[in-house]
């Protein structure tokens, strides 16, 4: 009985996980991206509301340029606009996903990078690469954005 119920859990468990549907990426524009606010509010309710001060930064980037280049740290919204423009630019290459929502209602997103005529991506051996899980370890997005470059 024991048995059957375990099997059953893992069962009703892989379903669920390989029967995900991905969402198409929507336009996204995250509230920090709002050039006329001089305040930042944090969505959610963790202690109530938090706001913070609109700063910018000389060593960020906050508008994608014709090229990506690692002299400055780059903004969410450089990031995204990056890997939108890659899985447009090389659509038998790169597919882009949304496959989840942050604390804050922002959109998580996967990159899948691969040669399409050469086969399905698990079918191959994968390597990967993840960046941005925590948001101080910026040094982490930075990395996945230069190999994905």
């Amino acid at each position: 009985m024991k048995k059957t119920i375990s099997t059953i859990a893992l069962a009703l468990l892989f379903c669920n996980l390989f029967s995900q549907d991905y969402k198409p990426l929507k336009q996204i524009t995250w509230t920090e991206s709002d050039k006329n606010d001089s305040v930042y509010t944090v969505a959610g309710y963790r202690h109530g509301i938090s706001f913070f001060p609109q700063v910018k930064y000389s060593d960020v980037e906050y508008v994608a340029g014709e090229e990506l280049n690692f002299d400055l740290f780059h903004s969410a919204d450089v990031m995204n606009e990056w890997m939108v423009r890659w899985s447009k630019e090389y659509p038998g290459l790169v597919d882009l996903y949304e496959v989840a929502k942050s604390y804050e209602g922002r959109p998580i997103l996967q990159m899948t990078i691969t040669n399409k005529e050469t086969g399905k991506d698990t079918d191959k051996p994968a390597a990967f690469f993840e960046g941005n899980r925590h948001s101080g370890e910026i040094t982490s997005a930075e990395s996945v954005m230069w190999l994905a470059q």
